[in-house]
């Protein structure tokens, strides 16, 4: 019979890092999807105040134009 090149406890012991390894993967995958997530909201909000900023100076423009005439 041929020896076997690893223990049980070595084979049980890789088995177990590969599992947390895995766990860890999965909790960076879960971690990029919320910052994304965040991302695109900023990037929203940044758009909706950047609408929200031009509506303000158009009023001003336009309450400026009407006391000066």
């Amino acid at each position: 019979m041929k020896k076997q090149r690893f223990t049980e406890e070595q084979i049980i012991a890789v088995l177990k890092e590969q599992e947390a390894g895995a766990k860890a993967a999965k909790a960076l995958e879960d971690e990029n999807a919320k910052l994304k997530k965040l991302l695109d909201c900023r990037a929203n909000t940044a758009k909706a105040l950047r609408m929200l900023l031009d509506t303000i100076t158009a009023l001003q423009s336009a309450n400026d134009h009407a006391l000066d005439s």
